[in-house]
Parts: C-alpha cells; sequence; structure tokens
C-alpha cells in the first residue's frame, strides 16, 4: 500500500508501531516516533476534524460565528469541537448535548454566511 492509497482508503488499516517504524498492512516504514505519530494523525484527520468548520461549538450553538483556541476542545462520540477559550469551554461542558443539537440545527444556516 503506497501513500495515496492510504490517504483515499476508506478503511483504516491495521498499524503496529515501534519508536522506529510503523506496518501498516504489509508496509514498514522506517521512521521516527514523531513520524509514526504523525501518519496516525493523518489516518485520524477526517474523523477527528473540527465540527463546525473550526468555530467555536459554543457560538455556534448560540447561533454566531467565533474563533477558537486550539487549547479549548472536547471530543464528543469521536467528534472534536473546538472553543473559543478555556471559560467558554466550561460553559460548553455545562449543557454538551444539548449544544451539539442546537448547534447542527444553528450550522446549516450559519456554514453558508462564514465566507461573506
Amino acid at each position: 500500500m503506497d501513500m495515496m492509497q492510504l490517504h483515499t482508503s476508506r478503511t483504516m488499516p491495521q498499524l503496529k508501531e515501534t519508536n522506529s517504524s510503523v506496518t501498516i498492512g504489509k508496509a514498514q516504514l522506517g521512521c521516527s516516533k514523531a513520524r509514526v505519530t504523525s501518519i496516525r494523525l493523518n489516518l485520524h484527520l477526517k474523523k477527528y476534524a473540527p465540527q463546525f468548520g473550526g468555530y467555536c461549538a459554543y457560538g455556534v450553538s448560540e447561533n454566531h460565528l467565533a474563533p477558537t483556541e486550539p487549547q479549548a476542545f472536547t471530543i464528543v462520540d469521536d467528534k472534536l469541537y473546538l472553543n473559543y477559550n478555556m471559560k467558554v469551554l466550561e460553559l460548553w461542558r455545562k449543557g454538551t448535548n444539548t449544544r451539539i443539537e442546537t448547534g447542527n440545527t444553528n450550522w446549516k444556516s450559519l456554514k453558508n454566511t462564514e465566507k461573506q
């Protein structure tokens, strides 16, 4: 399996890791631990793409777009949600499931305004 096949594959190949290599399916790649981590991240990139276009999840649940800080995040049901800052993250955590439902509804209209 070459890297292009790896990136376009619809299924997650079996990974075996050591500090100096990663085996993906039958292919073994010699690489550093950092590169192994990078490969794993790329394989999961789509899965962990930020929800709501990377805008603040709390803001989207309040029907507006706001920037985010990368350390203010949560993962819920294998989905990444970013927030404006750590204080807003705490507000988000108080009603996460309800805010996700509201955010999903609001995002349908907000995503069309993000490029304007």
